[in-house]
């Protein structure tokens, strides 16, 4: 018990210093360029055939692919909107994340370590008990230091330490945490996929997939992912949505 208890204070500090490393003040920059839907535009969507099996079920990835100045963009924010907003049932908890890729802006708005850093830290940010106890595991290893060394030793190692394919670990890990006070639903929107950088995209891709597939270890208190991708229609989508008729 001692020894846990110590692996848990060191633990939240490795936490307390990463998710300052993973921060970074554009992380919603390109979504709050975007101009409000008009009254009325997107309400279909709420009952697509499609987008109601991916609302209303389990984990699932829902590819939007819509053609190019079709205002993709600023139907994500809506349904963002909606989705904080719409009711849940009582003791339901859930969080909603995103990141807007952008052509128009900087490399923070192209490149995918940027989109990881940002969702990572939208959900460690807001739920710290799914922080992966295995990063403390990571730091002794990799650093020969120990926990309780200054907060810059840690914040350096980390620093050092991000890149898509660490990071893509970190996501993955936290989707199978088995740790869950309750079960949750994270949703994950990401705008604009074919205006990230080309390299490595499809892996990326396929690492917001498999998001959907990994369950913890403890199955009555799950943690759902629904993850959302829009895109124009030059990517090949896992799963696509078409404006309802009527």
């Amino acid at each position: 018990m001692i020894q846990k208890l110590i692996v848990s204070k060191s633990s939240k500090r490795i936490y307390q210093e990463c998710l300052k490393v993973l921060y970074f003040d554009e992380f919603q920059q390109r979504r709050l360029l975007l101009s409000k839907a008009c009254d009325g535009t997107f309400k279909w969507i709420w009952t697509n055939d499609r987008f109601v099996e991916w609302y209303d079920g389990g984990s699932k990835m829902l590819w939007i692919h819509w053609k190019p100045a079709s205002a993709k963009s600023t139907m994500m924010k809506f349904i963002r909107q909606g989705l904080i907003h719409r009711p849940h049932p009582a003791g339901e908890k859930y969080i909603v994340v995103d990141f807007f890729y952008s052509v128009r802006g900087n490399t923070v708005e192209q490149e995918h370590i940027w989109m990881l850093r940002s969702i990572l830290w939208q959900i460690l940010a807001q739920c710290p008990y799914l922080w992966p106890d295995a990063v403390l595991q990571l730091f002794t290893l990799e650093s020969r230091s120990k926990a309780s060394d200054e907060p810059e030793k840690i914040a350096n190692w980390f620093s050092s330490w991000l890149s898509d394919e660490n990071l893509q670990w970190l996501l993955q890990s936290v989707s199978q945490c088995d740790s869950t006070r309750s079960a949750i639903t994270i949703y994950v929107l990401v705008d604009a996929m074919d205006e990230s950088e080309l390299l490595n995209r499809r892996r990326i891709a396929m690492s917001l997939l498999e998001l959907t597939t990994h369950q913890p270890k403890i199955s009555d208190r799950p943690i759902i992912f629904k993850v959302l991708v829009a895109s124009r229609p030059t990517l090949q989508p896992t799963l696509s949505v078409t404006k309802a008729s009527g």
